[in-house]
């Protein structure tokens, strides 16, 4: 007697017909690919997707931070030079008080101007302890001069000398940031007089 089409199946026979579609599924999947579709399959699992690790990573922020010293070294050593001119002048109110042999002094702030040219520490440093002294001693003759220009040009002198040597306290903590070669390199935009903005980026190997 013929089976009729709408009888259901028993449970036994519905897994049988699970597993085989199964297999069945999982057979065409792996080898009845199309020739095109297997080639992709082929060559998306050759890909590696790993991260990408590079041997000498690029670190923008520090490069942005080497540019910004580079920058303030070139601003600090132009000011210190121009500021050591103008130091030398100033040893001349000297010349209108009853300590007119100060003057001398007017060649010890050419220091200053090699200490900025040639980017030395040591320099640098005897250049402040110069300003240093030299502001104490103005500051003790103020009082006992009977010259009223000179007590008030060197009053000013002693106020603006103060600001001249934070800013040369930070002009030598910067040139601690950099090596003898980031000096030298330094030193040649500055020969150049290569404007701040022109700096060439560092590369960090």
């Amino acid at each position: 007697m013929k089976e009729d089409k709408d009888t259901p199946l028993q449970p036994e026979e519905n897994e049988l017909y699970r597993v085989r579609t199964q297999e069945n599924t999982e057979h065409i999947n792996s080898e009845d690919l199309s020739p095109n579709a297997q080639r992709i399959t082929s060559e998306t699992d050759e890909l590696n997707f790993q991260p990408i690790s590079l041997d000498h990573p690029l670190d923008f922020k520090q490069k942005s931070e080497s540019n910004a010293v580079y920058s303030s070294i070139i601003g600090y050593a132009k000011f210190t030079r121009w500021y050591s001119i103008i130091d030398c002048l100033i040893c001349l109110i000297f010349l209108i008080s009853e300590f007119y042999y100060l003057v001398l002094l007017i060649f010890v702030p050419i220091i200053g101007y090699l200490a900025g040219y040639h980017l030395n520490k040591l320099l640098l440093t005897g250049y402040i302890i110069y300003e240093v002294i030299i502001s104490v001693i103005r500051v003790l003759i103020i009082p006992i001069s009977n010259f009223l220009l000179f007590k008030v040009l060197t009053t000013m002198t002693v106020i603006f000398t103060f600001f001249i040597v934070l800013f040369l306290i930070r002009f030598y903590r910067h040139l601690g940031k950099i090596n003898e070669e980031e000096k030298q390199e330094i030193h040649v935009l500055l020969h150049k007089r290569i404007k701040s903005h022109e700096i060439p980026k560092k590369e960090f190997n």
